[in-house]
């Protein structure tokens, strides 16, 4: 479980920093190849933490990490429409 413990704090801080720099980008196209980035780390953090914890039901946890999966290509497809389409 160290690695565990060293890994979210490893990530909180960088997810963080990421977060508010993501202000920093000029709105357009440039922030919306940036934002579903971060976002895709959720997803990968959430199975990360699945894979490491191994919950004895991670029916939900894989439930919040598609959700959060769709939530992304949906952002990113509209970004698309908006710059593209």
């Amino acid at each position: 479980m160290a690695i565990a413990r060293t890994t979210w704090r490893r990530y909180l801080p960088v997810g963080l920093l990421a977060a508010a720099g993501i202000a920093l980008v000029p709105v357009g196209l440039g922030r919306d190849l940036v934002y579903p980035g971060l976002s895709v780390s959720r997803v990968v953090a959430i199975l990360v933490g699945v894979r490491l914890h191994r919950p004895l039901r991670p029916a939900a946890w894989y439930l919040m990490a598609a959700s959060t999966a769709a939530w992304v290509v949906a952002d990113a497809q509209f970004a698309w429409y908006q710059h593209v389409g």
